[in-house]
């Protein structure tokens, strides 16, 4: 199971991955046996994704000349440069901060049996503690099992406070969570151990879209016949996404943010089994002490080609036509990432009869 840190996943041998925003991430591969024995190894890469600069017009630039006339831009990336009219400034990123324990546990079937992860905290502030609820993005557990009503997951702090995300309830029904190895709504499979697919679910203070969990937040689902279910079959099942806590996130304000913290699965119903594949808390970043950054460096930049051009200069760009139109002039930087980006000027480009270009002094004499 590829994690990608971004809050994708993938279960393929080999594959690719494309990050839509720049930031740090930590990829993590978990490899899995027959019977769901899982690596004793961590394997993990640390991906820095560069952020693209900022280009900042310094000087007011005419945007419109007469034809025959020269443009003259003046461009740099040296921010103490006092003659630019554009500047590109190399952009900063950091890891994400988010403290997530991707600690596959399998959860079997065993009337009052708990089992739970922890997490050591020890990056905040000392003596820090959750002032607000608002201060606690999220509580993100990642998980599968084949019947939600079999348990409850609570969360305890360091301070033994502890609150409840999930009960078993009878308003839960059959759901599953994720998608778990099963074969019906009841899963008569309970001793095979092999994982399923797990859904990831955060709960947060306010979830307007669906408050607390129950059954009717799940969907139906029909699964097509396989060698381990021949006959395929249908139940509910919970999507992802954010959902409230039974208990308010409230009742955690006070606690200790270092120190160990606990999510806690007890099993309380007979048959059924899942895994937990990962747990963890998001925070405002204003909570930490520091978090690792990255500037990826310009290394290279210039102009495009343009028919208008009559300078090849990276730090001056010189232009002129005798055509009246609207032109354009395409200014780009690459980073030692090889990351290539740029930024677009529009001029327009007034014909010699247009009266802004007209130098005549009319004497009417007296």
């Amino acid at each position: 199971l590829w994690d990608f840190g971004d809050g994708t996943q993938d279960t393929a041998r080999n594959t690719t991955h494309t990050y839509t925003s720049s930031g740090g991430y930590v990829v993590e591969l978990n490899l899995f046996d027959s019977l769901g024995c899982r690596n004793s190894s961590f394997i993990s890469q640390r991906v820095r994704v560069s952020p693209p600069p900022s280009f900042e017009l310094l000087n007011a630039l005419d945007s419109t000349f007469c034809a025959g006339d020269t443009l003259v831009i003046r461009s740099s990336i040296d921010p103490n440069d006092p003659n630019t009219d554009l500047l590109a400034r190399a952009a900063t990123a950091r890891f994400l901060p988010v403290p997530f324990r991707r600690d596959t546990i399998f959860l079997p079937d065993g009337v009052g049996v708990a089992y739970t992860s922890s997490l050591t905290f020890n990056q905040f502030r000392p003596g820090a503690i959750l002032e607000s609820a608002d201060q606690l993005l999220g509580i993100l557990v990642s998980i599968e099992h084949s019947y939600a009503r079999d348990i409850s997951i609570d969360i305890r702090c360091p301070d033994g406070t502890q609150i409840n995300l999930l009960n078993a309830s009878a308003n839960l029904a059959s759901t599953n969570l994720g998608q778990p190895f099963a074969c019906g709504p009841i899963d008569d499979n309970t001793a095979n151990p092999t994982p399923g697919i797990p859904f990831d679910y955060t709960f947060v203070n306010d979830s307007p879209a669906n408050g607390t969990i129950d059954a009717n937040d799940a969907v139906f689902v029909t699964y097509p016949p396989s060698s381990d279910c021949p006959m395929g079959y249908s139940d509910r099942v919970l999507p992802a996404g954010e959902y409230e806590p039974l208990t308010p996130l409230s009742a955690l304000e006070g606690c200790p943010l270092n120190g160990e913290w606990t999510i806690r699965i007890q099993d309380n119903l007979p048959a059924d089994n899942g895994w937990l594949f990962g747990w963890g808390l998001t925070v405002v970043d204003s909570l930490y002490r520091t978090l690792e950054s990255f500037t990826p460096p310009i290394v290279d930049y210039g102009w495009r080609e343009h028919p208008t051009s009559i300078s090849p200069n990276p730090n001056q760009f010189t232009a002129t036509s005798s055509f009246a139109g609207d032109v354009s002039y395409t200014f780009w930087v690459e980073d030692d990432f090889g990351c290539v980006n740029d930024t677009t000027l529009n001029f327009a480009i007034l014909p010699p009869t247009d009266p802004a270009c007209s130098n005549c002094e009319l004497d009417f004499g007296d």
